[in-house]
């Protein structure tokens, strides 16, 4: 899930909000340039988590590429109260996806994988048969949703995985295609999920402190998580993270700050150079549908992982995540060193996530004290 501005306002649930706590700055800048105080935007982050129906979130904001904002509200679980905190972790569903173009752009940076060439020359999809559009997709196109794979084969009627256009000509956005990414590059280099998850996390969480940014889970991190929630009730969801892999398009799991650190370190080169930030962040010219109901509210082209939104902001790269019981978004300006993260424990939870990304990237006011 991207960014949408249409709201339809909910009933909140009951869920106490403790205080806020762990103030950074005393004010805070906005995406938009306006300063703010903290405990102003407290006051807002309150009052919109009050009026939907939310069991707990946690957010970071960056300035100049430091971290000036990060707060906690509601719970983690909601049978024993446990609040959520700085060490609480969330699914971060399609928020894995920038994370992992990141990483293959920098691989290709490497020489490791060609972006253009096709990925059935590395390792040919085994479920895609003797489709002769399968031997043209490439790692430029799965990054920019333009393989023609849907978004989940359980999405078509018979459950199979289809192809729905010539691969580059259009705009499909599919988990599928990010998943066979996944596999070749596990394929060129000889390694499984786990050993994936250790060169991200070599290359990216390690340089930009973001140490508990992983794709692939344990038993004690799953532990640590919160709770997902569908109005009210557990929603456990049906993967089995604890014994699952590498999910290119869905598997993060973090923090709201320490995701916003492997932002950072996107930013202010921990992790890629200038070089590779210019592959990373150029607007790939994606043909956006007609009837695409985003294209009214900015989206404008695909980067390598983010979605490219023109707002009256300026040029901002965001990318949202739906899992079942979760609920985020992120954004950046990487010029400014500008970036938000947000991330809660209830499902479909895009309402309150999207009108909070809204009030930081100042598109819509901030409530009057």
């Amino acid at each position: 899930m991207r960014i949408l501005l249409a709201f339809a306002l909910a009933v909140m649930a009951n869920v106490a909000f403790p205080a806020m706590a762990q103030q950074d700055s005393a004010t805070v800048e906005l995406a938009s340039g306006a300063q703010v105080d903290a405990a102003y935007l407290d006051q807002a982050l309150e009052a919109a988590a009050a009026s939907q129906s939310v069991s707990g979130f946690s957010v970071a904001l960056v300035n100049g590429n430091q971290i000036v904002y990060r707060r906690s509200l509601g719970v983690a679980d909601r049978e024993t109260q446990v609040a959520v905190s700085k060490t609480t972790l969330f699914e971060f569903a399609s928020m894995s996806k920038p994370a992992f173009g990141a990483l293959v752009v920098d691989l290709a940076s490497d020489g490791i994988i060609d972006l253009d060439r096709p990925l059935a020359e590395y390792y040919p999809h085994p479920d895609l048969g003797a489709d002769p559009r399968a031997a043209k997709i490439t790692a430029r196109q799965v990054l920019t949703h333009q393989s023609g794979l849907p978004n989940w084969r359980t999405d078509s009627p018979d459950g199979k995985l289809d192809i729905a256009f010539e691969p580059g000509t259009g705009r499909r956005y599919s988990g599928e295609g990010y998943e066979y990414l996944a596999d070749v590059l596990m394929h060129i280099l000889g390694t499984d999920d786990r050993g994936l998850d250790a060169i991200f996390r070599q290359r990216f969480a390690k340089p930009s402190g973001a140490f508990d940014t992983h794709f692939v889970q344990d038993a004690d991190r799953v532990r640590r998580k919160a709770t997902g929630y569908a109005k009210g009730k557990p929603f456990s969801g049906d993967i089995d993270y604890a014994n699952d892999g590498f999910g290119a398009a869905y598997s993060i799991h973090s923090t709201a700050s320490d995701y916003a650190r492997f932002m950072i370190g996107i930013m202010d080169g921990s992790t890629l150079d200038e070089d590779e930030r210019a592959i990373f962040f150029a607007p790939q010219g994606v043909p956006i549908p007609e009837d695409d109901p985003e294209r009214a509210i900015g989206l404008a082209d695909q980067a390598l992982g983010y979605a490219v939104y023109e707002l009256p902001i300026g040029r901002v790269f965001a990318h949202g995540g739906n899992n079942e019981g979760f609920t985020g978004s992120s954004a950046m300006l990487p010029d400014e060193g500008w970036a938000f993260v947000i991330v809660s424990n209830e499902n479909q939870a895009n309402d309150f996530v999207l009108q909070t990304m809204s009030l930081v990237l100042g598109l819509i006011p901030l409530p009057a004290p």
